[in-house]
C-alpha cells in the first residue's frame, strides 16, 4: 500500500515493487495449491520468495545511498518502510503460519476504529452508553453470520416480546430462527396486534422445533 499511493508520481517504482510483490503472492497461491503444511510453506517462501523480497530491499537501499531521493520526496516513505520494517516483511519466511497480509485484522478493526472516530461527537454520557450497547450487537451479529441491519430491525420490530424473552433475541438464536418458515401472524384486529403475535409466534415455532 506504501508502494500503491505513490503509483501516479513515481509509476516505474511502483511496478518494480508490484511485480516483486506479485510473484512473492503467487508463490503463496502456489504453495496452498500444493496443500503444503505451515512449515513447507515457510521453508518454500524462504527458497522462492526471500530472494525476490532481498532484491526488493537492496533496490530500495541503493536509491536512499545513492541520494537520488529526497527525505521529502513521496518516494522516500515506501523505501524507508521496506528498509525499517524488513523483519516485520519478511517475517512470513522465518515463523510457520505467518499471512502475508493483515487484511483479516484491518477488517476487524474497522469498525471499532471507524466507531472510536464517531464517538467524539457524543454530547452525553447516556448517548455514549446506547452507541456503545448499539456496537457491542453489531458485533456480536457479525460473530455469528447474521446480517446486522436485519436483526436490528426484527429486535426493534418485536421490542415488546424481545423484553419478555431476550434470550430468544441472541444473535445465535435469531439466526437458527430465520431457517425457519415465517409463521403466519395471529390476527387481532390492529397492524400492532399482529406485529407482535407475528414475532412471539415465530418465536414459539422456534422454541418448539428445539
Amino acid at each position: 500500500m506504501k508502494f500503491r499511493d505513490i503509483r501516479d508520481k513515481h509509476p516505474g517504482e511502483y511496478a518494480e515493487a508490484g511485480s516483486i510483490y506479485k510473484r512473492v503472492f503467487d508463490n503463496d497461491d502456489k504453495a496452498k495449491a500444493l496443500g503444503l503444511t505451515p512449515l513447507d510453506r515457510m521453508l518454500y517462501h524462504r527458497r522462492h520468495s526471500k530472494p525476490l523480497m532481498v532484491e526488493l530491499k537492496k533496490t530500495c537501499e541503493a536509491k536512499i545511498k545513492s541520494k537520488l531521493v529526497e527525505p521529502n520526496s513521496p518516494l522516500w516513505e515506501p523505501l524507508t518502510f521496506v528498509i525499517n520494517q524488513w523483519e516485520r516483511l519478511t517475517r512470513f519466511c522465518e515463523v510457520p503460519g505467518v499471512p502475508l497480509d493483515t487484511n483479516l485484522v484491518e477488517q476487524a478493526l474497522i469498525m471499532p476504529v471507524r466507531y472510536l472516530a464517531g464517538s467524539f461527537n457524543y454530547h452525553s454520557v447516556d448517548g455514549a452508553i446506547v452507541g456503545d450497547h448499539v456496537m457491542s450487537l453489531i458485533a456480536s451479529a457479525r460473530a455469528n453470520d447474521v446480517e446486522s441491519v436485519a436483526y436490528l430491525t426484527e429486535c426493534l420490530r418485536c421490542h415488546e416480546d424481545l423484553a419478555e424473552r431476550p434470550d430468544h433475541y441472541l444473535p445465535w438464536v435469531y439466526r437458527e430462527r430465520m431457517k425457519e418458515p415465517p409463521a403466519r401472524a395471529v390476527s387481532t384486529g390492529s397492524a400492532d396486534g399482529n406485529r407482535s403475535l407475528g414475532c412471539c409466534q415465530r418465536s414459539h415455532s422456534f422454541n418448539t422445533s428445539s
